[in-house]
């Protein structure tokens, strides 16, 4: 049903109308003179009166197939009209529509993998500009599916997916490889530039690069097909990932196809992730006027708004949510001080002080970082055990987020590496959680409940092992019984696990938070560095994790933020 606003500021709809925040983010400095808007995620663009714009659609790419010989992802469809003829807009509301892309198989098999969906610039009337999702890639024996660009095909000599599904000029992509040859291996999928390469050298086809933003870009690369003894290369150079020993995932926000499965062992056969698409819309700031919104309803919901969400009875409170439950914030500019000083905050008691060969380095989010050797150099978060007992005890409820680049292993050549820990060794005797690197793709979350055997733990693989920043998050919730604990990367969920049955304990903490080590040796030391931690005693929205991750530039939090106005749910 359609969105219905009545007296006293109530809102109708159903749950496929429950608001998304407007993730289009406003730049007016890189490009002298104009006002550059990008989208990572669905909203709207509401012109207040006419002018010409320049932009950018990309949908989001394929997944690669499951198993060896699988072909890769193709690239979602790539439109734009920069150094072209600009497009003319009006006084109406255009929906952004921005295309997720295309999730690997979570489960063993000869599978096909998945296509990405369509980006769009939708006005209430007029031309539409929407660019096609990339095809899938094939399976062995199926053949890649057609999409902006198309998807490898699967080994035994089956045809990758043709491109420009949208039959545009110029062309949003090309056709994906074929699968076959001598060493059974999957063709490439498709790119905004080329095709994708066929089957023993298996490329994805390349991707295009854009300055919209004031500096040059690479989009829509194709997903490597995967070679049965050795991962097929994938155009990296526009954000495809190479097909791989496991596949890899395609970067967020590129519109890159994911690559093909690889094959030593079978929890490595899965197909990578093609990655979402993204819109941005470029114009001449003086004079031009407008306003944006969130996704798929107007823009003039205001802060105090109650929602009713007919087909549950549930309500929702719309409302600045900026630094609602933020427990303890650092930024490591002001040498290790908790600067998040609202009602919520722990305040000096949860300040840090530095151990051992901690420093600061260069940072992500601002100026500095902290960065840990790892051997033996850690910081330690006040001195409570208590204090942060709302991350393990049996309610618990808590978002931990942080950018994050891991260097390699610790000093004992492991390659573990704590980020947050209150119980230590997560052994016999010992309460409390913690968060680590776990080796070059996996994160490690664990609760310890007093013994070995009502310790909680979860292990999820799948992040980014190119040595850079990435954003991370966790998310838990105990009274959660689908998703209780949720592991993130750069703004999209990596997975998630139900806790039910398992065994909480609301003891006190073991010790007080360490960042960067357990405090006792350095077998779980990290080796990296890390920036802009914040923790809340609330899980966070998907939207307000977007809005953390910000299309990869990150966000300081401060009081009043705009951007976390938000439904929260009132009652149960």
């Amino acid at each position: 049903m359609a969105i219905i606003y009545n007296s006293g500021r109530r809102v109708q709809g159903t749950s496929t109308d429950v608001a998304v925040i407007a993730r289009g983010t406003v730049d007016t400095t890189s490009s002298s003179g104009n006002t550059i808007i990008t989208f990572t995620g669905d909203g709207t663009f509401t012109p207040t009166s006419a002018f010409n714009i320049e932009y950018l659609v990309v949908a989001g790419g394929g997944s690669g197939g499951t198993r060896q010989h699988a072909g890769g992802g193709g690239a979602g469809g790539y439109r734009t009209n920069v150094g072209g003829t600009a497009l003319g807009v009006t006084a109406q509301t255009y929906v952004v529509t921005v295309g997720a892309g295309g999730l690997g198989n979570t489960t063993e098999g000869n599978l096909n993998g998945t296509s990405g969906s369509n980006s769009s610039i939708v006005p209430t009337s007029g031309t539409s500009i929407i660019s096609t999702g990339g095809g899938r890639g094939g399976a062995y024996g199926s053949t890649g599916a057609t999409g902006g660009s198309g998807g490898g095909g699967g080994a035994t000599g089956t045809a990758g997916g043709s491109g420009n599904s949208g039959s545009y000029s110029p062309v949003e992509g090309y056709a994906g490889g074929s699968g076959g040859g001598t060493d059974g291996s999957g063709g490439g999928g498709g790119g905004a530039g080329s095709i994708g390469i066929d089957a023993n050298t298996c490329s994805g086809g390349g991707g295009l690069n854009n300055s919209i933003t004031g500096s040059s870009v690479g989009y829509a690369g194709g997903g490597g097909g995967s070679i049965a003894l050795s991962g097929g290369q994938g155009t990296t150079s526009h954000g495809a990932n190479s097909g791989a020993n496991p596949a890899n995932n395609a970067d967020t926000n590129t519109g890159a196809g994911g690559s093909g499965g690889g094959n030593d062992t079978a929890t490595n056969y899965i197909g990578g992730n093609g990655g979402s698409g993204i819109v941005i819309i470029k114009f001449s700031t003086s004079g031009n006027t407008y306003d944006i919104g969130a996704g798929g309803k107007p823009a003039n919901v205001q802060v105090g708004s109650r929602y009713e969400e007919t087909d549950t009875r549930k309500m929702y409170h719309y409302a600045d949510n900026s630094t609602k439950g933020l427990k303890a914030y650092y930024r490591f500019e002001d040498n290790g001080t908790n600067s998040q000083t609202t009602g919520d905050g722990l305040g000096s008691t949860a300040n840090i002080t530095l151990s051992g060969n901690t420093s600061y380095t260069t940072g992500k989010v601002g100026s500095k970082a902290l960065s840990f050797d790892g051997n033996q150099d850690y910081a330690q978060a006040g001195t409570s055990l208590s204090q942060f007992n709302f991350m393990h005890n049996t309610t618990h409820e808590f978002t931990a987020s942080f950018w994050l680049k891991r260097d390699g292993d610790n000093a004992n050549g492991g390659g573990q590496g704590s980020i947050w820990t209150t119980a230590n060794n997560i052994g016999a005797s010992w309460y409390g959680m913690c968060i680590r690197r776990n080796g070059t793709n996996a994160m490690f979350v664990a609760f310890a409940a007093g013994t070995n055997q009502n310790r909680v733990q979860q292990e999820q693989t799948g992040y980014s092992t190119d040595g850079g920043w990435h954003h991370i998050v966790v998310t838990a919730k105990a009274s959660d019984s689908t998703n209780s604990l949720e592991f993130w990367q750069d703004g999209v969920s990596l997975g998630s696990y139900s806790n039910t049955g398992k065994v909480f304990s609301d003891t006190n903490a073991t010790c007080a938070p360490v960042l960067g080590g357990n405090n006792s040796n350095n077998e779980q030391d990290f080796n990296g560095d890390l920036d802009n931690l914040n923790i809340w005693n609330r899980r966070l929205s998907d939207d307000e994790i977007s809005t953390l991750y910000n299309g990869g530039t990150g966000i300081v939090l401060t009081d009043g933020m705009a951007n976390f106005k938000a439904w929260s749910e009132e009652g149960t």
